[in-house]
This record gives C-alpha cells, structure tokens and sequence, in this order.
C-alpha cells in the first residue's frame, strides 16, 4: 500500500469503551499509524484510557455516548457531539466500530460530506428477544448505512441477514473475519504431563456468552468425571444490556464447586497455556477473538453452532460445535473431549493453529482493512 504523502489524511476511529480500542484495535491502529496516516480515537473514559494515552495514541474522550440509554435525545446528543468533534478535529474518515458509534458516526460523517466505513462486531443484544427493540434499531442501522460508504461484516451470516433485511445494499458490504490474532504472541507452548483435563471460558461475563451454561455443563460433567477442572475468566460489562442479573449470578455462584471464577485478567496467555480445551458458548458473534486466540495457542475448541462461532470449528477436526443455550448439549461435547484424551487434544491443537495463522492472523485482517481504506480514499479523490 502506497503511503500517504506530506499532508497525510486524518482517520478517526470511534468505538464505545477504549477497553475495546485496547483489546481489539491497537494492531489496526499501529499499523494506519506506520502507513503514514493521522489516527485518533474517539471513544468513552474507562480503566484503558490512561493507558491508551501513555503509550501515545491520541484519544479524545465522549461524553454523550450511553451505551445503554434508548433515550432517543441523549442519542440526539451523540450525534452532535460525534459531528462537532469531526468537524473541529478535521476528520477525513470515520472508522466506526459497535452498534451507536456505527449508526451516529456514519449519520455524522455524512453531514460534513465525510466517507466512513462501518464495521459489526455481531448483531448482540439488540438483535435479541425483543421484537420492538430489533425492529428500532433495525431502522436505524438502514438509515446509517445508507450514508455508509462500506459497511465490514465479520461472518457471512451477518452480512446475509443485513442484505436479504434490506438493511444494506450488496454492494457496499465486505466479510473481513474479525479482529484478527497476533500469531507471534500466541503461539503453542508445550505442556508438562497432566492427568486433569481443563477447560477454559475467557470474555466479558454476560448472558449471552453462555457463562450460564458453562458452569451448568461443568457441574454435570464434574460429578461423572471428578478429573475434569473448568474456569471461567472474565470481569463484568456494567454498561452491557446483556449483563447478569442477581438471579442469573445465582446460576453461575452455585455452581462454584465445580468451576474457578477468575476476575478480570490483561494477560489470559498464562491462563491459556494450561487449558487442553477452550470453550466458548456464545449466542452469537462476530467472531470471537478470545477463541482465535486459543487457536492460535493450539487448543481444542468447543463452541456453538451459531454465526460467527462456527467459522473457528471444523466440526470433530478442531474440536465440537454445540446447540446455543443448551448446558447438556455443551456437556456432551465436552465428555467427548474428556474420552478423546489429551494426544488427540492435541492433534485437533494442531489443526487450530494452522486455521489460525492461514485464515485469522492479525496482517491478513489489517491488510484487508487498509485496502478498503485506500479504495475509499480513491475513490474520493475521482469524484
């Protein structure tokens, strides 16, 4: 990709915690860095702020962005504050990631006459139980992708509902498998010998990851197979709608015999290196990079039957997929884990990691991204 010259264009990237900038974006933001362009991120003040900063990303803080509000004047608020800021800061192009920054951000750039590239990290809780709810943001999404010049889908599946909803024209999607892996930090580490077999959920705590579950199949599991160990890695969403109620901690507490509750860790590679098998039984993604990650270490994978999970499973190659929202169907697989034994855990390590470095490495996502940023640039400059 040819670099931008003296007068570099300036990229601003929105997203709804800069705990998602951190954890997801830093690669991508690296590397516009190093092509020569201006970045800023424009995303909430939580725990990673600070730390985005003193490692010299420029961010500027939102101060209208509830993630959970549905009050459609504090949405208002937003979107001026996204239009305010892009105009005073001289944005180019909108990098927009989760679901308010994606719809105020595409409106607000198209108001200044600015492209901007929306990018779904899965449908989540609004694409929920909740018909009124869906159909709300449905219509908003419709609205914001027509000002969109590319709409990034991270799965297939998402990218069909949205065109066959006729939420989004066909020629303004692209499928770029998610955030991608850094192949060279998480690699295989050989084990010491070890009669347990563990399993291993890493994520944000939410109901919708299936962390329910997890400890409900862990607890049907531990009784047959007292050699089985299972954790569950991960700290709470606050501002999440999909946050655990009191009653659905409940679930999970009870069950604390038979699964450590670790909290929230920057580093899972250690957690990582130590499991034989990685679980993630979500209701749906994008596609999950705590589980490339553990592809990327070589492990075994269980995981749901649903868009953005099934992309990381060959089914009985790498691992097991499993029927959403069901703890028995989830134990089933994970007894055939426990009877296939740590050798053919191994080989089906193996697979993962091959998947991992030739589909999802974190250069096949970030050269994917700077190519269609230099399309719209390109674009832009023969209209």
């Amino acid at each position: 990709m040819k670099k931008p010259g003296n007068n570099p264009p300036h990229i601003g990237l929105v997203t709804n915690t800069s705990w998602n900038v951190w954890n997801f974006r830093r690669e991508l933001v690296d590397a516009l860095v190093t092509e020569g362009f201006n970045v800023t991120i424009f995303a909430p003040e939580d725990e990673f702020s600070d730390t985005l900063q003193s490692q010299g990303y420029r961010l500027i803080l939102l101060r209208k962005l509830h993630r959970k509000a549905r009050n459609p004047i504090r949405d208002i608020s937003f979107l001026l504050e996204l239009r305010k800021l892009f105009a005073t800061e001289n944005i180019d192009l909108a990098l927009l990631y989760t679901i308010k920054p994606n719809i105020y951000g595409a409106i607000a750039a198209w108001t200044l006459g600015k492209p901007s590239i929306c990018t779904l990290t899965g449908l989540g809780y609004s694409f929920g139980n909740k018909p009124f709810l869906t159909l709300g943001v449905q219509m908003l999404y419709k609205l914001s992708f027509r000002a969109a010049n590319l709409v990034i889908f991270q799965n297939p599946d998402d990218a069909t509902y949205f065109v066959t909803s006729n939420l989004v024209e066909n020629t303004k999607i692209a499928v770029i498998p998610g955030s991608g892996v850094n192949v060279s930090d998480f690699y295989p580490i050989s084990r010491n010998s070890d009669p347990c077999i563990r399993f291993l959920y890493t994520g944000r705590l939410l109901k919708d990851k299936g962390v329910i579950e997890f400890c409900e199949a862990a607890s049907i599991i531990s009784l047959k197979y007292p050699m089985a160990k299972f954790t569950l890695l991960g700290g709470e969403d606050d501002g999440n709608p999909a946050m655990l109620s009191d009653r659905e901690w409940h679930k999970v507490y009870q069950n604390r015999q038979f699964v450590e509750i670790v909290g929230y860790q920057k580093n899972v590679r250690s957690f990582l290196e130590t499991c034989d098998v990685y679980v993630m039984p979500s209701y749906r993604e994008g596609l999950p990079k705590s589980t490339l990650e553990a592809m990327s270490m070589g492990k075994a994978i269980i995981t749901t039957d649903v868009p953005g999970c099934r992309e990381t499973v060959k089914h009985l190659q790498n691992g097991w997929l499993v029927k959403a929202r069901s703890a028995q169907s989830l134990a089933d697989a994970m007894e055939s884990a426990i009877l296939a034994g740590k050798e053919k855990l191994e080989v089906m390590g193996k697979i993962s990691r091959k998947m991992a470095v030739e589909q999802f490495a974190s250069h096949h996502i970030i050269q994917a991204y700077l190519g269609a940023i230099q399309r719209i640039f390109t674009s832009q400059k023969t209209c």
